[in-house]
């Protein structure tokens, strides 16, 4: 359960994240335009967009799984927690770009965000725990008999 919470701590992260530099993007001009107006930050808000979604999806299936006490549920939770973490780190690390060096200041939330999500890679087991288990599990491999 708790590698369950932290995927939606991480998802929760993520659309604060992804929010917050849509709000800059929509009002920071330069050169004369709106950030937003820009294609490479267009690609970072895409790239966000699409790690909110897929972490929202994953979260809502493994919480389903504890739910309904799926035979699979240990799998389900070591994976949202570890893409959602994962995730969540370079939406909050791109809203930091978006920001550029005003991201690095306490004006604005992602700064905050990033930190409260570094955690969250180690929390409940590290991502490199979880990425052995799951192999292991896949593999039919025991963590026991190495």
């Amino acid at each position: 359960m708790g590698r369950c919470f932290v995927s939606f701590t991480c998802l929760g992260l993520s659309i604060a994240a992804y929010e917050a530099a849509l709000r800059y993007a929509g009002e920071r001009e330069q050169f004369g335009r709106k950030i937003g107006g820009f294609q490479l930050v267009q690609q970072m808000i895409a790239e966000m967009m699409t790690g909110v979604e897929t972490s929202r999806l994953l979260a809502c299936r493994t919480a389903d799984a504890l739910d309904r006490g799926a035979p699979d549920r240990g799998r389900a939770c070591s994976m949202a927690k570890r893409h959602n973490s994962d995730t969540a780190l370079r939406v909050c690390e791109t809203a930091l770009q978006v920001h550029g060096g005003a991201g690095y200041t306490r004006d604005f939330p992602v700064e905050r965000y990033y930190r409260d999500v570094r955690h969250l890679t180690i929390a409940e087991g590290t991502n490199q725990l979880q990425a052995l288990l799951l192999a292991q599990g896949a593999l039919g491999i025991s963590a026991l008999r190495g």
